[in-house]
């Protein structure tokens, strides 16, 4: 799906991968010559300069892949590839991980009070639970655990970023009692230098998770079925059934693991 919007000197494409749980890799068409294509990530503000891509008469070609979930802006400029603002991408010289071993950690059901929090040292899908009401969960599920970061981790320089995996529909994140952002995309990296510190440091990352899986869910146990109301249909117009008690679960909550990143600071070139 797309959206395009044009200046006098450029012109907006938003491109997104409304598929939750599939990667999409296709060749854009663009119906534009003589301008200047670059990717702006509207998840950390980053714009990265495309080096493949081709003009074939009128049409301007790019091969693209999403991930889930992700979206992005395309945008083309008038101004030659030298005039463009470049930054490092995401993923250029990585220095140092540090994989998060929670501890202290505890998850809370925000939208089923009933439901009693749970401990966890390890992030994994909810859908692995043996509990059917945490199982097909769905609501606020807030995740809230202690991480150690060790002086050296932290260095002048350098930058660091949460890596998140793969999370249910949006990942609000909290850390040390600020908060940071809110995001929809799989595999997010979010910049978080100004929140993190040495030493012991309180995160809270609260999920929303798909109601999908409660549908699935009340399916398979409707002896613990509540009266629901949600728009969308079991069935297709033509009467096909689209959720059944068979039908594959989206991964709620927090369902891989988590890193921190340090990257080296990009260096950013601009001439007028």
């Amino acid at each position: 799906m797309y959206i395009h919007k044009k200046t006098a000197t450029q012109d907006f494409y938003y491109i997104t991968n409304k598929n939750e749980s599939r990667e999409v890799q296709f060749e854009g068409l663009f119906k534009i010559k003589g301008k200047v294509p670059q990717i702006w990530n509207p998840i950390n503000g980053e714009i990265l300069s495309l080096k493949t891509y081709s003009v074939d008469g009128e049409v301007t070609k790019i091969p693209l892949t999403l991930n889930p979930k992700q979206s992005f802006f395309i945008v083309f400029s008038e101004k030659s590839q030298s005039d463009l603002i470049s930054a490092k991408k995401a993923v250029d010289k990585v220095v140092d991980e540090l994989v998060l071993k929670p501890f202290n950690g505890k998850i809370t059901f925000v939208d089923e009070p009933e439901i009693k929090p749970v401990l966890f040292n390890n992030f994994q899908s909810l859908t692995k639970s043996s509990n059917p009401e945490i199982k097909y969960y769905v609501g606020l599920a807030k995740y809230d655990f202690e991480v150690e970061i060790s002086k050296d981790f932290i260095k002048a320089g350098q930058r660091n970023y949460l890596k998140l995996g793969k999370f249910g529909s949006t990942a609000k994140i909290e850390i040390n009692g600020k908060f940071v952002t809110i995001v929809w995309e799989q595999s997010s990296e979010i910049d978080i230098t100004d929140f993190i510190k040495q030493g012991k440091n309180t995160f809270i990352i609260s999920t929303t998770n798909p109601w999908r899986n409660r549908l699935i869910g009340d399916l398979i146990y409707p002896e613990n079925k509540k009266e629901r109301w949600f728009s969308s249909n079991l069935k297709d117009n033509g009467g096909k059934v689209l959720i059944d008690k068979n039908s594959f679960l989206l991964i709620l909550g927090l369902g891989s693991d988590i890193s921190i990143i340090s990257k080296e600071l990009p260096v950013l070139n601009s001439n007028k």
